[in-house]
């Protein structure tokens, strides 16, 4: 009932990366966003970094990053009722000081993560069905729990190293599960039958809002915490099992970012 297809617009159009962010890409903006301090040093939060002996970790996502750290919504929203900045009621208003925040300030350009609608437009690519790619198999798309290991550690894998969609993108299924800007409950996903029930740029659930839950699509290379539990997602196009803290920074999770189309060409 979760993930059942439905009609959905976009009041403009709107580009989204080719690839998850990487290490390298997140070390650089960083550095353009001009953090500096006596006691920083510019640094990638990843599990899977050089740092751990890791081989091009520079083309890896990056990970352990948190929805909070990036547009700076606040983690006790759920109790303290201050809503300021959550998404959708602000729109894509981030808190000053947050790294979108800076991003965006430095670069002219309105950077954000996708939509939950956006990301499974931009995934689908204009299939139906579970992989994105016509005709492939999970193999040839994606690093999953089934392929992602090295020497038996399960593992993220440099970008763009399997087969990308219809419209060039990379890694939309597996390696990192991908940040969305929605909040969210799994039995609420809004089914529109016709195009003239169609959702406009759907913000996903207002109501859950102060839940501080939002969703992360994609699945990913299926990483086994110290625990030694599998923190592993379906790599479906459809798939929405997976809900987390804004403040939670898994080695599973990644990003994508996102623009308005005008906003890249114009800046």
């Amino acid at each position: 009932d979760y993930e059942a297809p439905f009609f959905a617009s976009f009041s403009s159009d709107y580009y989204i990366g080719i690839y998850p962010v990487t290490q390298k890409q997140y070390y650089n903006l960083q550095f353009l966003a001009g953090y500096a301090g006596a006691n920083y040093s510019y640094r990638v939060p990843s599990y899977f970094s050089s740092d751990r002996g890791f081989d091009n970790a520079h083309l890896r996502p990056v990970e352990r990053v948190s929805y909070q750290k990036l547009r700076g919504e606040d983690n006790n929203a759920a109790t303290d009722g201050d809503a300021d900045c959550l998404w959708p009621q602000c729109g894509h208003a981030v808190l000053e000081g947050s790294f979108i925040g800076v991003w965006r300030e430095k670069l002219g350009i309105e950077l954000d993560l996708p939509t939950e609608a956006q990301w499974e437009y931009a995934c689908r690519a204009g299939t139906s069905g579970p992989i994105n790619v016509e005709g492939a198999t999970l193999d040839d798309v994606a690093w999953h729990p089934g392929n992602s290991a090295v020497e038996g550690v399960r593992q993220t894998h440099p970008v763009g190293l399997k087969l990308p969609n219809a419209w060039g993108l990379y890694d939309m299924l597996g390696n990192v599960s991908e940040l969305c800007l929605d909040c969210v409950t799994i039995d609420s996903y809004p089914v529109a039958e016709t195009v003239e029930e169609a959702k406009i740029d759907y913000g996903g659930n207002e109501a859950n809002v102060s839940g501080n839950v939002r969703a992360r699509r994609g699945g990913c290379f299926g990483f086994v915490n110290d625990k030694g539990q599998e923190i592993g997602f379906d790599c479906r196009s459809a798939a929405r099992k997976s809900q987390f803290s804004v403040a939670c920074d898994d080695p599973n999770q990644g990003l994508r970012l996102c623009c308005p189309a005008g906003d890249a060409v114009s800046k």
